[in-house]
């Protein structure tokens, strides 16, 4: 399977096709009053930091019925997510229809200190994505 690239710096564009409305691109939360569909805390402790990740997704399989419709709702999942620490790619995960809507992931970095950055992105299969970035110890 081709993976792309989860942060092109292309603009967002919005999916009002699924559910939930899913923000994608590289999008200023000023620009609109969408939340962003990435959520990222980290907390330090000693060596280590926790890193922990939310998104908001649909995570829509394509095999289950609307209740009022009757229609089957059609896939809508992230079928990839990179984790990146100070601009170096530390795990890409691929990603199917077997996690569920809002999936979250938490994982420990070892040498991430106070100020360093952590980015999130992901692609889904219907060509949107999304990033964002925190600082380590930066209130997030």
């Amino acid at each position: 399977m081709a993976t792309s690239d989860p942060w092109p710096g292309k603009s967002p564009t919005i999916d009002t096709h699924s559910r939930a409305a899913v923000i994608h691109g590289n999008h200023n939360p000023m620009d609109t009053p969408h939340m962003p569909s990435i959520k990222i805390r980290t907390k330090p402790d000693g060596d280590k930091t926790l890193v922990r990740i939310l998104i908001e997704h649909p995570m829509e399989t394509g095999r289950r019925q609307d209740e009022q419709t009757g229609q089957i709702v059609p896939a809508h999942y992230i079928t990839e997510l990179k984790v990146e620490h100070n601009g170096k790619p530390i795990a890409t995960g691929l990603l199917s229809t077997g996690v569920s809507r809002n999936p979250y992931f938490s994982l420990r970095l070892n040498q991430a200190r106070t100020g360093d950055t952590i980015r999130v992105g992901w692609v889904d299969n219907r060509g949107g994505r999304d990033s964002a970035e925190v600082t380590v110890g930066g209130g997030d």
